[in-house]
């Protein structure tokens, strides 16, 4: 077991329900889900270990745009 941190992952609205999708397997349902603006998603996970979740590389080949920070 690694180092766990707080992941924040913000995705277009039209992407959240798939988002969520691929990452439950690996990380979980998100602790929490904020819009801040009428476009984008912020979708936090917790107890990600070393802040990397391993199936955002999946993200680009599917065309589904984020940002990331932990």
């Amino acid at each position: 077991m690694g180092d766990r941190t707080y992941v924040s992952l913000t995705v277009l609205k039209q992407h959240v329900e798939e988002a969520i999708a691929l990452i439950e397997p690996e990380e979980g349902e998100p602790i929490e889900q904020d819009s801040f603006d009428e476009e984008t998603v912020t979708i936090t996970y917790e107890e990600v270990n070393y802040g990397t979740i391993e199936v955002l590389q999946q993200f680009a080949r599917i065309g589904i745009p984020y940002s990331c920070q932990s």
